[in-house]
């Protein structure tokens, strides 16, 4: 299991929110937090799915997914 915390662009009401949670539940996804207003999503992986195929379901529905620029978080430099 791990935890996963993406942005997601293009929500803009409970709605849109709503249905993300909707996609990720019936995924088998556990503990899902979408928040419209900040447009920020969390949940629960326990599955085998791989994170690429989640965001294309949730790209699919017609929103965008913004993965976590990893290289910033670890503080690598280019060079």
């Amino acid at each position: 299991m791990k935890e996963i915390k993406w942005e997601v662009g293009g929500m803009n009401c409970t709605g849109c929110s709503a249905t993300i949670k909707n996609l990720l539940e019936s995924k088998g996804m556990q503990e899902v937090k979408v928040d419209f207003s900040s447009g920020e999503l969390a949940f629960i992986n326990p599955t085998s799915e791989k994170d690429g195929e989640i965001v294309t379901a949730i790209e699919n529905l017609g929103f965008k997914v913004i993965l976590p620029d990893v290289s910033k978080k670890k503080g690598l430099m280019l060079g």
